[in-house]
């Protein structure tokens, strides 16, 4: 047991220095930083999708109050007034905004989700880093290399254990480093 809480400290550690160091403003900030540039365009095509689904949303409104209130019930042939063409040209174009957002969003998306559990997130990184240095940490524990089923094994019982030690350490690194920034007592 204590070999499995050596080799989690281990693995953990790595991972916890890793994201440590590719920090921003940190001398490995160059590893994290296509990520975090992601994550940004990600942030800003969102808010966009949200601010043109809300646009749509008020200019569906404008429309339906327009055909109720000013012409009555909404009856055939009253879209040709040339109000409801505008509203409704209006909210074709931005339909094919969104859509664009939305394909646009894509392969970020992708990127990231590729990203994430290699560099960007402490505690997905157990995952990754598990399964790669585990076999080396067995080695320098044990001085033999595990076999497949032991590896497998030991390594998804250790991911747990790394993942809840990373999210850990992350978060007092994560609060201290604001404390600081804030200049709080």
């Amino acid at each position: 047991m204590t070999t499995v809480f050596a080799i989690s400290i281990f693995i953990s550690m790595f991972c916890v220095g890793l994201r440590i160091i590719s920090s921003p403003g940190m001398i490995g900030y160059f590893l994290r930083k296509g990520y975090d540039a992601n994550a940004k365009r990600i942030n800003l095509i969102q808010k966009n999708i949200e601010t043109i689904d809300q646009d749509i949303q008020n200019h569906e409104a404008a429309r339906m109050k327009y055909l109720l209130s000013e012409r009555g019930p909404v009856v055939p042939g009253l879209e040709d007034s040339k109000k409801i063409k505008v509203i409704t040209a209006h909210i074709d174009n931005q339909k094919v905004d969104r859509a664009r957002a939305v394909i646009a969003l894509r392969p970020l998306k992708r990127e990231n989700l590729f990203l994430k559990p290699i560099i960007g997130c402490g505690t997905c990184m157990a995952s990754v880093w598990t399964l790669v240095l585990f076999p080396f940490a067995c080695v320098l524990q044990l001085g033999e290399w595990p076999t497949i089923s032991a590896w497998f094994v030991a390594s998804v019982f250790i991911m747990f254990i790394v993942a809840a030690m990373n999210s850990l350490i992350i978060a007092v690194y994560d609060y201290l480093i604001e404390k600081k920034k804030c200049n709080c007592n």
